[in-house]
């Protein structure tokens, strides 16, 4: 077990199997009730969204079995580079708008994550497009590109984007 990271909430449903892995990293788990009202309407509706936009791309591209942790990775940078980064309630006013401390109006949620906005390409996934390849020997007479599908963006740790694809 990791040491506590006491300013780390992690919003969840309250399944065991996620507590216990929140717990397991040393981070706070923040949870709703099980089988009680309020239920977290936002984490909900983006995980319907989530799963939606994962389906989609599935029957789109006809991805196999094999290669679902590729949709999955697409869709959740997708998603974050596209859509508008929400705005919580002790971010608004008694009337519902966003405070003049709230940073995060126009922005996407990787904007307002990571504080820059998306600097790569938004292609479809399953794409056809090309790329350079180092790994073997060429003559002078073969294309310098071959044909691959886009698959996605390669995120390292801390969120960084350096341009590279998958």
């Amino acid at each position: 077990v990791l040491q506590s990271a006491p300013g780390v909430y992690v919003k969840s449903d309250a399944a065991g199997e996620i507590m216990s892995a929140i717990k397991d990293i040393g981070l706070v788990p923040d949870t709703s009730l099980a089988n009680t009202w309020p239920h977290n309407t936002c984490l909900e509706r983006y995980i319907g969204t989530f799963k939606s936009t994962t389906r989609g791309i599935v029957h789109y591209c006809a991805v196999p079995e094999g290669a679902f942790h590729l949709v999955i990775n697409y869709a959740a940078v997708m998603l974050s580079i596209a859509q508008p980064a929400p705005i919580l309630p002790y971010e608004k006013d008694a009337l519902g708008q966003p405070l003049p401390s709230c940073s995060k109006t126009e922005k996407t949620c990787w904007h307002a994550h990571t504080g820059s906005a998306w600097e790569g390409v938004a292609q479809p996934f399953g794409r056809l497009c090309f790329y350079y390849d180092r790994s073997h020997s060429q003559s002078t007479i073969e294309p310098t590109a071959k044909p691959g599908l886009f698959c996605g963006w390669r995120i390292e740790h801390g969120i960084r984007y350096r341009k590279m694809l998958l």
